[in-house]
């Protein structure tokens, strides 16, 4: 796979993204429940899922294709083959299996220790000193580690060592150990019980903070730090993400079902991050399929497309010139791609290649004995949805000698998406494969000049046709010449209570003259500032981050311009709000960046994943502009300028005319005073 290098100018928006042998504690929820299965758990084996050191038993492993769950050193036990995998049942240990409740007689024993198991006739989880007599049960292969929520049948009737799907809504489970040299103070948690893809990320999402605690002998010794997470209850699949305050993601956009209780160990000092607990399976395999996708990209060679008036030769002196010297070492090489028939070729190239022969098919190969039939179809349609995704990108963005050539690739390889054997209920549940869905239906409007909500209308049933209009509307309503119009045009066709209420959502938040929410920040001083502080003043709001190229480029080039025109204006104010989580930095980088200090107002707001300001007017790329009135209601926050010719006439048309109470004491200074504000 090649990488695409192109020449461009920069975008309108910064979308900030975030790109583990340990220990495993004693089950660390009351939630968690022990189900009877292998590896042993008995008074002479120990509890495989104990506090303290992990042994060779810890977790789960996939060696060579087959399914195998370690031994521990101590037990007693024989191999028993189960779908192409060896697991161990302890000799004296009669807790090794699931009692089948149909033929088990109950009866009272006398073991030291209690047992959790399932009553026959209520099908709770029950803790109780009754077991199965060995005599007259039939005993089924189980799974460890599961929480109450799980269907009390699953694994009847499987012969993977796999926990069953749960149909009912159900929280999952979350203990992690973090080892590092400079403690982690804070993991954010991002949470989608709907997730409807990056461009889209603030919809079905839920965002909390948790502090980890030192550990102990019974959780995460030797200097971990541990939380613990237990997320809202969802009944499909949802996606969870893990990450530093900073963003530097732990786990990103792991898909999760209902009942999952995974144990995570990481440590940032070995680079390790591994998986216990009944999702163990499904956690690494998605891990190693993110790993080989970053492979690919690591060892993958660019591709820079040239103009009809670039040279190779000199753009290839240009990119030496600022590669630093390694003693003449040169792993990748550069392909130059020119227009016409070149373009032409090398496009061939890029779509010919099989998705199907994708790495990570046969990785989720090696892991389907620890799949339930759900989530190894989503893995895969996922895993091919974003090879199609990627190549119908670059069909749709680069452009070829004529439309004809376009529509003819088109037609080859992406006209007709059952070929790749998706059923619509999957892709209604991938976020990748649904990404692909609604490039190939743009690009088909495209191309063929029909409206994109009939060919969603024509190609697909009720609820994949909502989620690809939902994606759409909610990733593009900003782009649009009218938003207002055409997502009300959406809600009489949309049957989703989900989506609709989104939609309903967009049209509330950006509603002309709704109060503004409290949006609470503070300046280089430290004093707390919020927009009651700047009541009878219209505000211009402009979101950014430092490192945010179009953010800078705002401001250098637009919003100083904008400032200096209204600079004898006391009735207008701009406000330059900075998301980056690190206070200390922001004061820094504004020191050395004098271009953000123009007479403006800057503050901090952090929380750039948390804030619930951002989140409710779903501010995730930037720049991102509001303009504020001075009662504090909403003026516009869709459909803002992007030029300071633009914003100047928006706010002139908002702002009274000139009179006394409006006019600065003193004019002539472009530099802000308010000692409240501190230095600008």
């Amino acid at each position: 796979m090649n990488k695409l290098l192109l020449t461009c100018l920069l975008g309108y928006l910064c979308l900030p993204l975030s790109t583990t042998t340990a220990k495993v504690a004693e089950s660390p929820g009351a939630d968690l429940l022990h189900r009877f299965a292998g590896p042993t758990v008995s008074p002479h084996s120990g509890d495989t899922h104990r506090g303290g050191e992990a042994l060779s038993d810890t977790f789960l492993h996939v060696e060579r294709g087959r399914s195998t769950v370690a031994e521990h050193s101590r037990s007693i036990g024989t191999p028993h083959e189960i779908d192409g995998g060896p697991w161990s049942v302890s000799q004296s240990n009669p807790w090794t299996a699931v009692c089948d409740l149909v033929t088990a007689n109950w009866s009272p024993i006398a073991i030291g220790l209690p047992t959790v198991t399932c009553d026959p006739e209520t099908a709770n989880w029950i803790l109780h000193t009754e077991h199965c007599k060995l005599g007259s049960a039939n005993w089924k292969t189980g799974f460890s580690l599961v929480d109450q929520y799980l269907d009390p049948g699953a694994g009847e009737g499987l012969t993977k060592l796999q926990p069953s799907p749960v149909t009912v809504s159900a929280p999952a489970f979350v203990y992690a150990e973090i080892r590092s040299y400079q403690a982690i103070d804070s993991v954010e948690i991002r949470f989608w019980d709907h997730y409807l893809g990056q461009a889209v990320s603030v919809a079905g999402l839920h965002r909390s903070f948790r502090r980890p605690v030192a550990g102990s002998i019974f959780q995460g010794n030797d200097g971990a730090r541990v939380f613990t997470y237990t997320s809202p209850e969802f009944d499909q699949v949802a996606y969870l993400t893990l990450s530093s305050p900073l963003g530097d993601a732990f786990v990103d956009r792991f898909i999760l079902e209902p009942g999952d209780s995974i144990y995570l160990s990481i440590d940032l000092r070995r680079g390790d991050l591994l998986f216990g607990g009944n999702a163990a399976g499904k956690f690494e395999v998605q891990h190693r399929i993110q790993q080989a996708n970053r492979r690919v990209d690591f060892l993958a060679s660019p591709s820079f497309h040239l103009s009809s008036k670039q040279d190779p030769e000199e753009r290839r002196s240009y990119f030496e010139r600022l590669s630093p010297s390694l003693a003449g070492f040169q792993i990748k090489g550069i392909q130059f791609v020119t227009e016409g028939e070149g373009r032409s070729r090398w496009m061939e190239g890029q779509l010919a290649s099989d998705p199907l022969g994708d790495s990570g098919l046969a990785l989720l190969e090696d892991y389907r004995p620890f799949l339930t039939d759900r989530l190894y179809a989503l893995l895969r349609a996922d895993v091919i949805g974003r090879q199609l995704h990627r190549r119908i990108t670059l069909l749709k963005n680069l452009p070829l000698k004529d439309s004809g050539e376009t529509a003819r690739y088109f037609g080859a390889y992406f006209s007709d998406p059952s070929q790749w054997g998706v059923p619509d209920s999957t892709a209604l549940l991938s976020a990748y494969f649904s990404d692909f869905l609604l490039e190939k239906e743009s690009m088909e409007s495209r191309l063929t000049g029909e409206s994109l909500f009939d060919l969603l209308g024509r190609d697909y049933p009720a609820p994949l046709r909502d989620l690809l209009m939902g994606k759409f509307l909610l990733g593009n309503y900003r782009r649009l010449p009218d938003y207002e119009k055409t997502v009300r045009t959406a809600l009489g066709e949309v049957e989703s209570p989900y989506i609709r209420e989104s939609l309903l959502h967009l049209l509330t938040a950006n509603k002309k003259g709704s109060p503004l929410k409290p949006l609470v920040t503070y300046d280089r001083e430290g004093n707390r500032v919020t927009l009651d502080d700047f009541r009878g003043t219209t505000v211009l709001l402009a979101f950014w981050f430092p490192g945010c190229m179009p953010s800078r480029l705002m401001h250098e080039r637009h919003l100083v311009k904008v400032r200096e025109y209204f600079r004898d204006r006391a009735d207008f104010e701009l406000l330059s709000v900075s998301t980056d989580p690190n206070y200390s930095y922001w004061k820094q980088y504004l020191l050395e960046h004098p271009s953000y200090r123009f007479g403006n107002v800057n503050l901090f707001l952090g929380g750039r994943y948390s804030d619930p300001f951002l989140h409710y007017y779903d501010i995730y790329s930037y720049p991102r502009l509001m303009l504020v009135g001075p009662g504090g209601e909403l003026i516009k926050s869709v459909g803002m300028p992007a030029d300071a010719a633009g914003l100047i006439e928006l706010v002139d048309s908002v702002l009274p005319g000139l009179s006394a109470e409006n006019l600065p004491k003193a004019t002539g200074s472009s530099i802000s005073t308010n000692p409240k504000h501190g230095l600008q």
